[in-house]
């Protein structure tokens, strides 16, 4: 039997296809994106769970968030790696003797955590992309204009993304951020040896625990939508050349 991990850049479809994977094998332990810190681990490495902690999920940054110290911003991240070394033993432990289902986006992605997946026989890999203008304005939208809870939702209780067409500005800070954010993605993804790659647009979901609703073409949402296509544009090109 093995394990199964997605790898991802965030709004790219990880969950729902994770989600599928697990239905797929039931008897691998389902533990959603396991190094997020929204979802809690137990205290026995036989009988690894989470549990998700709504107060630990992404919230939008607040202006103290963003006001943060050097120091402070210091002392986050060792708490965080700590967290994530925590997780990453217990991982170890419990696949001795379990496998496992879990997605690992680049947020939560590290060289240690890297190279625990590539160089275990019983992990397969899969990569899930998505275009990326729609990454990109997914992003923005969900982490600064209207964020939504990552756990399964139904489709009675989940939102529906609703704004008027060119009403949203994307800032020259959040460009900056994602440009960080894909570099390291693709430096991670061609490091892996995926088992299956997959295209969000081609892939059918046998779930929609995670689909949002949207009234318009997020394009059509993108007030300066030129300086977008352009920035894009521009960065796969420059990250095409890069040899990492």
């Amino acid at each position: 039997m093995y394990n199964h991990v997605v790898y991802s850049l965030a709004k790219s479809g990880s969950n729902g296809l994770t989600l599928d994977i697990a239905n797929e094998n039931p008897q691998c332990t389902m533990l959603h994106s396991y190094f997020s810190k929204r979802w809690h681990i137990n205290d026995d490495w036989n009988r690894l769970t989470v549990n998700y902690h709504k107060k630990d999920d992404y919230q939008p940054p607040t202006n103290n968030m963003l006001n943060l110290d050097y120091n402070e911003n210091i002392k986050l991240t060792k708490i965080r790696d700590q967290q994530t070394a925590i997780k990453l033993d217990s991982l170890k432990q419990f696949s001795k003797n379990n496998n496992f289902v879990l997605f690992c986006s680049v947020s939560y992605i590290d060289l240690h955590i890297l190279h625990f997946f590539q160089n275990d026989p019983r992990t397969k890999i899969y990569l899930i992309e998505r275009n990326i203008g729609d990454v990109f304005i997914s992003l923005y939208i969900n982490t600064y204009i209207q964020w939504n809870i990552t756990r399964p939702v139904d489709s009675v209780q989940r939102p529906k993304k609703v704004f008027e067409k060119n009403s949203i500005t994307i800032e020259k800070f959040f460009f900056d951020d994602f440009t960080t954010r894909y570099k390291k993605y693709i430096k991670f993804r061609d490091r892996i040896n995926f088992a299956k790659v997959i295209q969000y647009e081609d892939y059918k979901f046998k779930n929609s625990d995670y689909l949002h609703e949207w009234n318009n073409r997020k394009l059509d949402y993108i007030q300066n939508k030129k300086e977008v296509v352009e920035f894009l544009m521009q960065l796969v090109k420059a990250i095409n050349v890069i040899d990492f």
